[in-house]
């Protein structure tokens, strides 16, 4: 039985700061240097040190002796779900997308076990939806996936492609795609450029959703971060998908209605043809704000009427995540 979704926003992309999800998030992110550089902000406030400290201890230390530090630094804060609820309903927040992510035989970070999120969700009805982060590369991820789904409660699927070397479309993720168009699950797919030297930009290029669109046109896909740079292809590849949304995290909000950030297109047809196609996530730990200035920054963008606001802060990501709003 489906729990009636609460009143408040739908945060699609966000973080439980647990110890053991700031571990894995550290570990793995440390995998692609320049995230660690190019997010200092967020990195640099969960470790308690200033710009220049936490620079400092980049470039004097030996690389892996500086992200031990960190990481220490960082699983320190660690919280309880608990008070992650209560930050949720302080910043009137109705249900969080949360996901894990299995990238071992790549990147060889260990990953959170499925469980420890089907628990987050268990204890807390209808304010978790769960996204399973699935290592395409290991022989029983089909499995793994349907097990997650039967016997966990996972709602869709999450993929970042580059983190196990490949591309979105790349064969082994098409069984995952399968089993969610077949069980009308939707999935969440990176779509926006990566800061991993080793991996091609172009790997979440739009026109890799608009391949898998192609060929499973009944499944439900998430543009992740909405597809920056390469926006007027995503608009035009959301536009011409009725099964593809586009999923807006990782920048905030305010700046998106700089000229020359390069959102033009989104806000312009977000607000037309495409404000149903619209929804938003807080990434509030890359972001290093609140998460409830992060949605009124989103509410007081151009041109967004309240009617607008509420599609893309509840109503989209509720018809999407079937939550019974």
């Amino acid at each position: 039985m489906t729990t009636k979704l609460r009143p408040g926003v739908v945060d699609t992309c966000t973080f439980v700061p647990t110890p053991e999800t700031l571990r894995q998030w550290i570990e793995a992110i440390a995998k692609s240097r320049a995230y660690l550089r190019v997010f200092w902000r967020g990195f640099a406030h969960w470790a308690s040190l200033s710009r220049a400290d936490y620079f400092r201890l980049l470039d004097e230390r030996p690389f892996e002796e500086a992200v031990a530090v960190l990481t220490e630094r960082i699983v320190s804060k660690g919280g309880t779900v608990d008070a992650f609820v209560a930050t949720m309903d302080e910043a009137g927040v109705a249900a969080s997308v949360i996901h894990n992510g299995d990238y071992e035989t790549h990147l060889g970070v260990k990953p959170v076990p499925f469980e420890f999120h089907a628990e987050m969700a268990r204890r807390f009805p209808g304010r978790f939806v769960l996204l399973a982060g699935i290592d395409p590369l290991k022989k029983d991820a089909t499995q793994t996936f349907k097990r997650c789904i039967d016997e966990l409660g996972y709602q869709g699927l999450m993929v970042v492609g580059f983190r196990h070397g490949l591309r979105p479309t790349d064969e082994p993720f098409l069984p995952l795609y399968r089993i969610c168009q077949e069980r009308g699950l939707p999935a969440w797919i990176h779509s926006t450029g990566n800061w991993d030297p080793r991996c091609p930009l172009d790997s979440s290029n739009p026109r890799e959703i608009d391949r898998i669109a192609i060929e499973f046109p009944e499944f439900k896909i998430l543009a992740g971060h909405a597809g920056w740079p390469w926006m007027q292809e995503m608009v035009s590849v959301a536009w011409r998908h009725p099964n593809v949304y586009l999923e807006v995290s990782a920048f905030r909000p305010r700046s998106m209605a700089e000229p020359g950030y390069g959102f033009e297109p989104l806000l312009h047809f977000g607000r037309g043809p495409l404000r149903d196609k619209l929804m938003f996530g807080s990434t509030w730990n890359m972001l290093n704000m609140p998460i409830r200035e992060i949605f009124d920054e989103v509410r007081c963008l151009p041109g967004v009427t309240p009617e607008i606001a509420d599609k893309w802060t509840r109503r989209t990501a509720a018809h999407v995540f079937q939550l019974g709003a």
